[in-house]
């Protein structure tokens, strides 16, 4: 996120493009690592040329200013702003009554709404996935106090789950640990997914990582914001070549998150020309929830094409019946940033403890 605070335009100055994403309605939103200036038709100025979106060229000629600072902020006159690059210029025309204002302005937060706005339907099946995982009934996930359960679907996990619903934590924890660690744990506050140094004082020495907390939403058709475009589509056989050439490009611990093996027609991806540069898959969890993963090759990143592709996929999982999951480390931002563009919202935060062997 940005380090300083951004209230006027003038303040994106040394202030880096960190993204710029192209919206279905002819929207352009351009990132600055949190804030985000949306624009239609922003004119871009590079190398003695001027482009002005949606011409052709005019994307690329966007995307060039991704990872450079703004130098300087001019309000040209009352219809259009003017941030300076090393490289060139974006000419942004706006409103003229948000000219310079903190309208412009909004920071990506998953969407306002309560866990009923979900779909009832996608609700209680997700209920249903998640009470079969932890070992109790739907109705248990949301107490008033921490629930302490032994292992269910999480089998031999040497370690603790801890997930939070909206209410008190539900803890998991091997069978032959509970009696050990349940007064301590009952105890636990609301809120200690999102406190590790609580969870690491109770099992200090044994504990091998903690990854947490994570973000985990469901979206439906109704709260679906989609971001769509003609460089995205649905993968197939013969796509299997570019999918290896993305996977080598990729970090192993980047694809180890993100990658998984080739299963066309449940992924979709970006292209740019003939190079495949961004992969969103689904697995499917119990009967119909679409877990979706996403990765993005390391040069084309910060280009909102993690976004595109994630919308793409999460179309075809509603389309196909399924309950779209996006699940991420809070610590992210790029990929909470996706989930807040497309609409998933908060179903639960989790926290795991990893033990030493």
């Amino acid at each position: 996120m940005s380090q300083k605070e951004v209230k006027k335009i003038e303040d994106l100055v040394e202030e880096e493009l960190s993204s710029v994403t192209f919206i279905q309605d002819g929207r352009v939103e351009f990132d600055f690592n949190g804030p985000i200036v949306t624009s239609t038709e922003p004119v871009a100025e590079i190398e003695s040329q001027t482009i002005r979106f949606p011409d052709t060229g005019s994307r690329d000629a966007l995307c060039a200013f991704i990872a450079n600072k703004v130098t300087a902020v001019k309000l040209d006159d009352p219809k259009a702003i003017t941030l300076t690059f090393v490289t060139g210029t974006i000419r942004i025309p706006v409103p003229a009554a948000d000219c310079g204002h903190i309208a412009l302005f909004k920071l990506p937060e998953p969407p306002t709404v309560t866990i009923r706005t979900l779909d009832p339907l996608f609700l209680s099946l997700a209920d249903a996935y998640w009470a079969h995982f932890l070992g109790c009934s739907p109705v248990k996930l949301r107490n008033d106090r921490t629930l302490l359960l032994s292992h269910a679907e999480l089998g031999d996990y040497a370690g603790c789950y801890i997930i939070q619903f909206g209410g008190a934590p539900v803890v998991s924890l091997p069978a032959n640990e509970i009696e050990s660690y349940r007064h301590v744990v009952e105890a636990w506050p609301t809120g200690v997914v999102r406190s590790p140094s609580i969870v690491r004082a109770v099992f200090g020495e044994r504990i091998k990582a903690v990854i947490g907390p994570a973000f985990i939403g469901y979206t439906d058709a109704k709260l679906f914001r989609p971001v769509n475009s003609v460089m995205t589509r649905l993968l197939l056989s013969t796509d299997e070549a570019a999918y290896e050439a993305l996977r080598d490009a990729c970090p192993a611990e980047d694809w180890d998150h993100g990658g998984t093996l080739f299963r066309p027609e449940e992924m979709a991806g970006v292209f740019r020309g003939k190079r495949l540069v961004a992969v969103a898959s689904y697995k499917i969890w119990g009967e119909c929830i679409a877990h979706i993963s996403i990765v993005t090759h390391p040069a084309f990143r910060g280009r909102g094409y993690a976004t595109i592709a994630v919308s793409e996929l999460t179309q075809i999982a509603l389309t196909r019946k399924l309950i779209p999951q996006f699940r991420t480390l809070e610590s992210n931002q790029a990929s909470m940033v996706v989930a807040a563009r497309l609409g998933f919202f908060r179903y639960a935060t989790s926290l795991a403890v990893r033990f030493k062997s």
